[in-house]
């Protein structure tokens, strides 16, 4: 049997489908841990990130209650040094935040993040999962959400200037272009062989 509970992390382009994959962990009784959450978290209560971001991004993303997050995504999206900008910024302080999350976590857990290769904690997982699909098909995606196309485009074309792929043994790669049934079918056919492999 395992010795401690397995640590599983979920990464690829926005729009690949990380976060159904990371619901459906959960419906198998994982705990999720949500990235983009998380961030948010340190950038409203850690003192020397705000100060960072009004420092760079403007006053207008900081007020009396935390972030202005819609103010700091129109920013941080407007273009690619934005977004590098940002993770810069973060970059440090929510690797350590997730990190120790998920080296305490008592559970079978999951961390639904896009960025754990440009955050360098791939190591910190028992396997990791890269999903991914083809561009377009990951902009009709996030349209489908609400977002404007114009918006979509921009998003994913700023994140895939500073997204690296992923290296190490530990990661499983997989296309989502098929429908939820199969992308469900091959994130359990990893998790399970990487189950296996700690037995």
């Amino acid at each position: 049997m395992n010795s401690r509970p397995l640590r599983v992390g979920i990464a690829g382009p926005i729009g690949a489908g990380k976060s159904e994959a990371a619901r459906h962990l959960a419906e198998s009784g994982f705990a999720v841990i949500d990235a983009d959450a998380q961030a948010k978290l340190v950038m409203a209560n850690d003192v020397v990130v705000k100060t960072a971001l009004a420092e760079k991004f403007g006053n207008d993303v900081v007020d009396k209650t935390g972030i202005v997050f819609a103010a700091l995504a129109k920013k941080v999206f407007a273009s690619v040094n934005g977004l590098e900008a940002l993770n810069g910024i973060v970059r440090m302080p929510v690797a350590d935040a997730l990190t120790k999350m998920i080296r305490e976590a008592g559970t079978d857990t999951v961390l639904d993040a896009a960025l754990i290769p440009y955050w360098g904690i791939g190591e910190v997982f028992d396997c990791c999962l890269w999903i991914t699909a083809p561009r377009e098909l990951r902009v009709e995606r996030i349209v489908s959400r609400g977002s404007s196309r114009e918006d979509a485009e921009s998003r994913v074309s700023s994140q895939s200037a500073i997204m690296p792929e992923p290296e190490g043994d530990n990661w499983f790669f997989i296309d989502n272009i098929g429908t939820p049934a199969e992308l469900f079918e091959a994130v359990d056919e990893a998790v399970s062989e990487c189950r296996g492999e700690l037995l």
